[in-house]
């Protein structure tokens, strides 16, 4: 009974995925995949920041990370909302609801979030900016600058 459940929440997140997808990315007239042409931060929406946060992870090492880390996100203005990272036994998952034993949280805009997820801006650079406030372990938060992306987004 468990496991279908957990069969049928992972089918919904996958059919949801792929519709807000269908509903982001147009093709262009090479037939390439493409952003359609009015696609920004300041206009995106909290499940596109989602989809984005978890592909500039898809391929990401979290390997050298034994320990657990849990951060919550708070997004503040457009794209607004609530999402954690998760990092357990060098594997990332990143889900859209609040985590309740986080060890940080960090409150910011979604183009500072994502910034900070994609190697342009560090955490401490938006803390001291203003852009980002932390509450919690900073430690914890911190070991994620260990993460190796595959590529370099944006």
């Amino acid at each position: 009974m468990a496991q279908d459940v957990i069969f049928a929440v992972e089918w919904c997140q996958k059919v949801e995925i792929q519709y807000l997808m269908s509903q982001t990315i147009t093709r262009g007239s090479s037939g390439q995949k493409r952003r359609s042409a009015g696609f920004t931060v300041e206009n995106m929406t909290y499940h596109e920041l989602i989809i984005e946060a978890r592909r500039i992870f898809d391929k990401a090492d979290a390997s050298c990370i034994r320990e657990h880390v849990a951060v919550q996100f708070d997004v503040t203005g457009y794209a607004a909302g609530t999402f954690y990272l998760e990092v357990k036994d060098g594997v990332i998952h990143i889900e859209p609801y609040p985590y309740y034993d986080h060890d940080a949280r960090i409150l910011a805009s979604a183009e500072a979030i994502l910034d900070m997820l994609g190697g342009k801006a560090r955490l401490c650079d938006e803390v001291q900016y203003g852009r980002a406030r932390i509450s919690g372990n900073i430690g914890k938060v911190t070991r994620l600058h260990d993460i190796r992306l595959r590529e370099r987004v944006r």
